[in-house]
């Protein structure tokens, strides 16, 4: 088995799945399983996939399992697609875990990288996989503010209904500051505000320009 790691990433994000066990154990094993190059797998998984299906190697019962998957997916943390090996799973928020994608330059000087592959297999699985590293290496470079119009666009892409000039404001006083780090990705800070909010639906909350803001940056009642 290739060696590497899994980063956890401190932050806004980590505290809130940490009340949610079940959610943070599946995200754990995604980010466990995920597959960090293009090397050639008996699965055929994609850079950043990783297989699931064993609930109960870590833990879970099937209902705990399929809950899981549905939250993580409507907080927009992860996909999840059925499949006859299993059920392919990816994260899509990069500010809970890193899972240490391979450079893709030395995958390149990598012989083993392209054993056992057709040309034409070779070829595509090569230019998918440098193109999903190359995103998440720009996911992960300099932060850039985003617009109210931004804001509000992604807020409504994943179903959330958000201010987007109160987003803006919030983070403008704080210097886009989340704690003492620096904001890394202003959409998946938009996820953590959403699956806070969803946390009080039974309160019919809604963030509005009227609603007011705590010492975090969030609007009271978003916990």
């Amino acid at each position: 088995m290739a060696k590497g790691y899994i980063k956890l990433i401190r932050g806004d994000a980590i505290s809130e799945l940490a009340k949610y066990p079940d959610g943070l154990t599946l995200v754990t094993q995604i980010a466990l399983r995920a597959r960090r190059n293009g090397r050639l797998n008996v699965h055929g998984l994609k850079v950043g996939e990783a297989l699931l299906g064993d609930y109960r190697n870590y833990g879970m019962s099937e209902r705990e399992y399929r809950t899981a998957k549905d939250k993580l997916q409507n907080w927009g943390i992860a996909t999840f697609k059925g499949t006859n090996r299993g059920t392919v799973a990816k994260l899509t928020d990069s500010s809970i875990y890193d899972i240490n994608i391979e450079d893709i330059d030395k995958q390149d000087d990598n012989p083993e990288t392209d054993k056992g592959r057709t040309g034409d297999e070779q070829e595509t699985t090569n230019k998918e996989d440098k193109e999903t590293i190359r995103e998440g290496k720009k996911k992960r470079g300099r932060f850039k503010k985003p617009t109210a119009q931004q804001v509000v666009e992604y807020a409504k892409s994943i179903g959330f209904q958000l201010d987007g000039q109160y987003f803006i404001n919030s983070y403008e006083a704080k210097h886009w500051m989340i704690g003492r780090s620096k904001m890394r990705d202003w959409r998946a800070t938009i996820r953590t505000w959403k699956y806070r909010s969803v946390k009080d639906d039974d309160r019919n909350f809604k963030i509005s320009g009227s609603s007011r803001a705590d010492n975090t940056g969030y609007p009271d009642g978003v916990r």
